[in-house]
């Protein structure tokens, strides 16, 4: 039906949809959306773009997205799908009006441009959180190619395979029914496991879903990064962050970390900010601030090992080692499925009792 269309109504057409899609569920969910394309489209448009017009619309989308969590800490949210999409519908808002304040001399995108790739359907509820110019550039050398529907079919069905197959049935069903019944025996060992089913969950689920999302993109014609590259192989937990929800630590990098890190000069301070916000930005809550606090040290942790191992040529050469590579993605391993024992803890008190049992083995 798409490829139907003629050329110069594709787009208002993947924008009238992915409208009518949010409508359908939640009516408010669709104005507000509107309402933060509306505002990001009136800073990008403008031919000199201005330093203080651009600041108080990422100051003003900053506090809508604050408003948004808070409420949803009391459950006021109009809907579940207004709680999935608009956390990345803001990001890349956010995305649109930082660049635009990098560069104000580049020229603005056409406004059906602009809509489509802000109402994009694929990466419209949970990314990955693409660029502008990249969806423009796609779109100008826009063409229907047969080999990239076939992959992108391909890269669909594997997507479902990955959450209903593995990341809902296995993980979540029968590898849940086979830990349960060592609650009581074995708590260290049903703690562990536990927090190994979520991690594996998740990373199933949302991997699957980022496939999903990259396939349906690939057969409207348009490019998505990926978001997931074996993250569970890294043999660092910065490497970890370089392949685990890529868009998402790409966009903290470049638009938190950075900035800050050229003002305070303090990479330790930087980096544990940075992640600490990346936990809030995935719930306002104490388990998620510590979550992100704790990758934060881990990352200082890390850096501060290759800092004073590269001082030695020795140590440099163990570092290359096949035995020292398979410690370290254990290690790495054994590191990131702990902090998802901080992510499923529903609060402080299941946090220290998960850690109780982990580490004493009492309930």
């Amino acid at each position: 039906m798409y490829w139907a269309l003629p050329r110069r109504w594709r787009l208002t057409g993947l924008s009238v949809i992915s409208v009518a899609t949010l409508a359908w569920f939640s009516l408010p969910s669709a104005l507000a959306l509107l309402a933060v394309t509306a505002l990001t489209f009136a800073v990008h448009v403008r031919r000199v773009p201005g330093t203080w017009p651009t600041l108080a619309a990422i100051v003003s989308l900053v506090l809508v997205f604050l408003a948004y969590k808070s409420l949803a800490l009391f459950e006021w949210q109009a809907s579940p799908l207004l709680l999935i999409g608009m956390a990345f519908y803001l990001l890349k808002a956010l995305r649109v009006l930082l660049d635009r304040y990098r560069s104000p001399t580049e020229s603005p995108v056409p406004p059906d441009v602009f809509c489509a790739y802000m109402l994009f359907l694929p990466t419209l509820l949970i990314g990955p959180i693409h660029g502008l110019r990249q969806f423009h550039a796609d779109w100008r050398q826009q063409a229907y190619s047969t080999g990239r529907t076939s992959l992108a079919l391909e890269r669909l069905l594997w997507g479902y395979a990955k959450i209903v197959l593995l990341g809902s049935w296995l993980i979540n069903l029968k590898f849940a029914f086979a830990i349960a019944g060592l609650a009581g025996e074995w708590p260290r060992l049903y703690e562990y496991l536990a927090d190994l089913r979520y991690g594996l969950h998740l990373y199933f689920t949302f991997a699957g879903a980022s496939d999903v999302a990259i396939a349906f993109a690939a057969l409207l014609g348009f490019r998505i990064d990926e978001n997931f590259n074996h993250p569970f192989a890294s043999s660092s937990i910065a490497e970890f962050w370089r392949r685990w929800h890529m868009s998402l630590s790409g966009w903290a990098r470049h638009y938190v970390y950075a900035p800050l890190a050229a003002v305070t000069r303090h990479h330790t301070a930087t980096l544990i900010l940075t992640m600490g916000l990346i936990g809030l930005w995935h719930e306002f809550s104490a388990r998620y601030l510590i979550w992100g606090a704790y990758h934060g040290a881990g990352l200082v942790v890390h850096h501060r090992w290759v800092a004073w191992t590269d001082r030695s040529a020795a140590w440099q050469a163990v570092r290359q080692q096949a035995w020292y590579q398979v410690m370290a993605i254990c290690v790495t391993f054994q590191f990131v499925m702990l902090g998802f024992g901080i992510a499923r803890a529903n609060s402080s008190a299941d946090l220290l009792r998960h850690f109780h049992r982990l580490v004493f083995g009492a309930s």
